[in-house]
């Protein structure tokens, strides 16, 4: 490289090749302004230190896409000195090339910001985590307490005496209730460690908030979890910070002193925190046990709604992780993803919506036949369709998770109702599950309701997207980021393609029968895997009803789409069927076309229950006598006419591999699962390499699909349609590497 009198670094001809170890973000400026560091390692000099340098912010959009990301190749054709002596990549061009060399990867620079005074980089995706290896290794440890002759206070004598004291007496209590990690970091603070995390804790007199600050959480928060005993010094306490989230608690018995807070600071007087060791603790400290509120998928369709609770199950399905933006404009986003899991008690699943815990680790590993536990999760009642709910559990500010490899010590491995579904589970063939299992693909979640005024009525806003508004806000998706609008059209046309051809690999998935009543848990033991399986099979849909289903919402279908009175176009989108409320259900169907969602542009009316089944599994359906493949497409007959007048054609129709869900193989379960994770902001070379050994895995959908055509209405073709107006819900969903889902979720038939 030679450096240019401007100050500029010019590489050679054709520009220098590097791997792209580490992608890692900070903040600088303005809220919102993220910056990004590259850690690169240049071709063909595996000996040579890595190479970390700034990443100019007219290229952030390859990060925010996930076209730079670690793993990758690029070609640097252009770099830029500043006066210390940074380098800044100012142009490149993203390759596709082969993993990085094992010599490149073993000694990375220490994960230090370039361009600020922070000691920290924040996780690559979203705020609500933790990253760096200051979190694991400076995670502090439990230690023997020589508690002789101290004088501990209660909270309650805290709460009377606080007030005037420079020193307050020691405190020993236990950890009720922990909060997910907050990071404050904006413009003009300047402090290294921006965090801060609020916990519940306990002692016989009663429950105060305890807030963890700045320097204090890295080295305390993964160690100080839920049950854990501290004694703590040189605290301060304050009065309580209002705007906040609380748990929900189940200690009717506690007071809770709300007016005041805990508060552990790095500066100054440093607080004292001491972990004790289970052992430790004494029963004559009268501390508070743990307490949970545990319920089965049984009881939860008779709680109301907001109700707070845990559960616990065994995971059948794991959807891909979804960012969603806080604000409209701005650019920093909640995670999320569905998960689904089952007990002993129905055949419905928990269909659960898990955001960022704080847990990475956990969080990451999450996969199906697993035991999941949740905690302070609350109970959304979403109607649908005629009056008609589904429950599903969305996780709060306080909800801790916990899977297999996570139990061991935790407070809740005693609760009875804990112990009933290990005694079920262990019971149960692991292989049965894992064929049943899936993970990933599109998930339309919660349903939507059955019509647009119902469907305003949840929303805060329905504001309808134009054309040229729906091109923006696919260009300006960010890499995982899910969007909902409403686009107002006319179908002109509708085609069904056969799935199986092209992806094709056939999964029967059966639903799980439950133990129809609480009473009935202490059959449990008896139950063996294959009375499990049977009793599902006496349970299915006959053929016939699932048959007589299907051509009656076909019909029903083709009464909306007559040639001579609908049509619809402008954009190519496609529609697959959204999961129902059953365990994640998929049609062994292989010669007829899948049903279609009656609710979705029909008028016919059903039964919860028959919504419930319409998708449900026929057992040989391959053998269903004169079973013959169905003409499902269908053109308005002046679309040929109008077709060439279209100034503008977006094509979405072609279903991307990645919107299908995948059968899931526990062998290789890490290497599945990174493919639904978010992608890691520094280069593993297990995870990512390992995504080649899952090209052959099986995919769980095995029917076809609808490509619809739409005329957006403000077209000037509109005029010589007419045919009915729809609103059409779409979900967007950018996978990375320019590739954007966009998915008909519903279609409303406007008045």
């Amino acid at each position: 490289m030679a450096v240019a009198e401007s100050g500029s670094l010019h590489t050679g001809p054709g520009g220098t090749v590097f791997w792209v170890l580490a992608v890692e973000r900070y903040l600088l400026g303005e809220p919102g302004s993220s910056r990004y560091d590259l850690t690169l390692c240049r071709e063909g000099n595996g000996e040579r230190a890595p190479l970390k340098c700034l990443l100019s912010p007219q290229l952030n959009r390859l990060v925010q896409r996930n076209l730079l990301h670690s793993g990758c190749q690029l070609r640097a054709s252009r770099f830029s000195v500043l006066t210390d002596g940074l380098r800044v990549l100012e142009r490149a061009e993203v390759l596709r090339g082969a993993a990085p060399p094992t010599v490149c990867v073993a000694v990375l620079p220490v994960p230090r910001p370039l361009l600020c005074c922070t000691k920290y980089y924040l996780p690559l995706w979203e705020e609500s985590d933790y990253y760096g290896e200051e979190w694991i290794e400076e995670t502090c440890s439990q230690e023997l307490v020589n508690l002789e002759g101290l004088r501990i206070i209660t909270l309650k004598e805290l709460e009377n005496t606080w007030r005037g004291r420079l020193k307050l007496a020691p405190l020993l209590v236990r950890i009720m209730y922990k909060s997910r990690l907050r990071h404050y970091g904006r413009a003009g603070k300047n402090v290294d460690w921006p965090y801060q995390a609020y916990f519940e804790v306990g002692d016989c007199s009663g429950m105060m908030s305890m807030v963890l600050w700045n320097s204090l959480c890295p080295r305390f928060f993964r160690s100080l979890e839920v049950g854990t005993v501290i004694f703590i010094q040189q605290y301060v306490v304050k009065d309580a910070f209002r705007m906040r989230t609380h748990p929900v608690l189940y200690y009717p018995n506690l007071k809770i002193y709300k007016e005041q807070d805990i508060s552990l600071n790095p500066w100054k007087s440093a607080a004292a925190i001491k972990i004790i060791p289970p052992k430790q603790v004494q029963a004559e400290w009268r501390l508070p046990d743990i307490t949970y509120r545990f319920i089965t998928r049984y009881l939860l369709d008779t709680v109301p709604d907001t109700y707070v609770c845990d559960v616990i199950g065994l995971v059948t399905f794991v959807g891909r992780c979804e960012r969603i933006r806080k604000k409209e404009d701005g650019d920093d986003f909640w995670v999320r993803r569905f998960v689904e899991m089952v007990d002993e008690t129905s055949a419905k699943p928990f269909i659960l919506e898990l955001y960022c815990t704080s847990q990475p680790e956990i969080y990451n590993q999450l996969h199906p036949v697993t035991f999941l536990v949740c905690t302070q999760m609350r109970v959304v009642r979403n109607k649908f369709h005629n009056g008609c709910s589904i429950a599903y559990l969305t996780s709060s500010s306080e909800t801790q998770i916990y899977i297999t490899g996570y139990h061991k010590g935790r407070p809740y491995t005693t609760d009875t109702r804990v112990k009933r579904f290990i005694q079920w589970a262990k019971a149960q063939h692991e292989r049965y599950f894992q064929k049943i299992s899936v993970v990933g693909g599109y998930y339309s979640f919660p349903p939507l309701p059955s019509s647009f005024q119902d469907y305003s009525q949840n929303m805060k806003e329905v504001t309808l997207t134009s054309l040229q508004e729906f091109k923006e806000k696919v260009e300006s998706l960010h890499y995982r980021e899910h969007k909902h609008i409403v686009i107002q059209g006319i179908i002109t046309a509708v085609k069904y393609t056969m799935h199986t051809m092209s992806i094709g690999y056939l999964i029967d998935k059966k639903p799980i029968q439950p133990v129809q009543t609480e009473k009935a848990d202490n059959e449990l033991d008896r139950y063996t895997s294959n009375e499990y399986k049977a009793k599902v099979t006496n349970n299915q849909s006959s053929r016939q009803d699932y048959l007589h289903n299907f051509s009656k919402t076909f019909q029903s279908f083709g009464q909306i789409l007559e040639p001579e009175e609908v049509m619809c176009l402008a954009k190519d989108q496609y529609n697959l069927r959204s999961r129902k409320y059953e365990p994640i259900q998929t049609s062994t169907m292989k010669t007829s076309a899948p049903d279609l969602d009656p609710s979705l542009l029909s008028d016919s009316e059903e039964t919860e229950d028959e919504y419930f089944t319409a998708d449900e599994d026929i057992y040989e359906m391959d053998g269903v006598a004169n079973s013959k493949p169905l003409n499902c497409s269908w053109e308005s007959s002046k679309w040929s006419e109008i077709k060439s007048h279209v100034k503008e054609f977006l094509s979405f129709g072609h279903l991307l591999p990645e919107s299908c869900p995948q059968k899931f193989e526990y062998a290789k379960k890490e290497a599945i699962m990174s493919q639904h994770n978010l992608h890691p902001s520094r280069y593993d070379s297990y995870l990512l390499d390992s995504s080649n050994n899952v090209r052959d895995v099986a995919s769980a959908w095995s029917d076809g699909y609808y490509t619809l055509t739409i005329v957006d209405l403000i077209m000037g073709t509109v005029s010589e349609l007419n045919g009915k107006h729809f609103l059409c819900t779409l979900d967007l969903y950018h996978h990375g590497n320019d590739q954007t889902e966009v998915i008909l979720s519903r279609a409303y038939e406007k008045s």
